[in-house]
């Protein structure tokens, strides 16, 4: 059934939503709902969803980046369903609600990977295979700091503290230093200069790249992508329906860790503090959690290679609340 599923909706990128049978039957749409898919990409999700809901139900998509929305569009045309697309950062979801006339959700989904389109497009400079400008910025058009500014400009302390908390790397300190050295020669400019420059400054003892972390740290500070699903998480669940379901696809800890934590705190019955022996906060649990995070699978991890790290989060929105 795996197999099934990741060959709907290809596209000649070949991308594949990742974990789609696991999303479908976690967010269970059915005919009539309204759904929202926070992190629209290619489409995939959202092209399974709208066929889900069918011509009674309506689907938002919200995508950054603008060419791959254009994308996700004409995909979900094929399907023929109502829909509607917002370009936006899906942190400004509070803003976009009433615009947009966003509400009453049977179901939200947030898929937090890296677009396979921006991954193969050299030139939007995230991908350590191909060589392009170190850009990095999920839509080039805002005018905020490329990941060529920020290794640029930033103090040795800087970068360290960035490689080191966003990317998790162990020889966050080598690697700054070995950065600041080699822009007073030269500033980096392309992806494939940077990733050199790294796999000489660090040992290669691993089976991924050495700057396959820092190009993760970059990539989150470029965009902001923590502060944006701490943003979201308690519009997302604002918007729910009582009753509606709440997926997260994450690929890192950094990301797991904000969405566990806040699906934990939204399930709690009780705020006191650990020690006040009576309850008398009379708080009531929103949200009630499915479980620990579900993994791919390995008949998909077989045909999807990326979707390895992937965890998927999904809670139910109490429907006493």
């Amino acid at each position: 059934m795996v197999e099934e599923v990741l060959d709907l909706h290809r596209t000649p990128l070949e991308h594949i939503p990742v974990m789609s049978e696991e999303v479908l039957e976690s967010l269970a749409p059915k005919p009539g709902d309204r759904v929202l898919d926070c992190t629209v990409g290619g489409g995939g999700h959202s092209a399974l969803l709208l066929e889900r809901i069918g011509p009674q139900g309506f689907l938002w998509g919200i995508e950054r980046d603008p060419r791959t929305l254009d994308r996700a569009r004409a995909r979900l045309e094929q399907v023929g369903h109502p829909f509607e697309l917002v370009h936006a950062n899906f942190a400004a979801l509070e803003t976009l609600e009433t615009h947009w006339q966003i509400s009453d959700l049977d179901a939200v989904l947030l898929d937090l990977g890296t677009s396979i389109f921006q991954l193969k497009e050299a030139e939007r400079g995230f991908s350590l295979s191909q060589d392009g400008p170190l850009d990095m910025r999920m839509n080039p058009a805002e005018d905020t700091p490329s990941a060529a500014d920020l290794v640029n400009t930033w103090s040795e302390a800087e970068l360290k503290h960035l490689f080191q908390t966003l990317g998790e790397e162990r020889f966050s300190g080598r690697i700054a230093h070995a950065l600041v050295k080699a822009r007073q020669k030269q500033p980096f400019e392309r992806t494939a200069q940077l990733a050199e420059c790294i796999a000489e400054a660090v040992p290669r003892r691993e089976k991924i790249h050495p700057a396959t972390r820092v190009f993760q740290a970059l990539r989150i500070a470029v965009n902001d992508e923590l502060e944006a699903i701490e943003t979201v998480l308690p519009v997302a669940m604002r918007l729910l329906k009582p009753g509606g379901r709440l997926a997260v696809i994450s690929f890192h800890s950094l990301e797991d860790r904000r969405v566990k934590q806040a699906f934990r705190y939204w399930s709690q019955d009780c705020l006191c503090p650990p020690r006040q022996p009576v309850c008398t906060c009379q708080h009531q649990p929103l949200l009630q959690r499915s479980g620990k995070a579900l993994r791919p699978g390995e008949a998909e991890i077989r045909a999807n290679s990326p979707s390895r790290s992937a965890r998927l989060r999904v809670a139910q929105r109490c429907k006493d609340v």
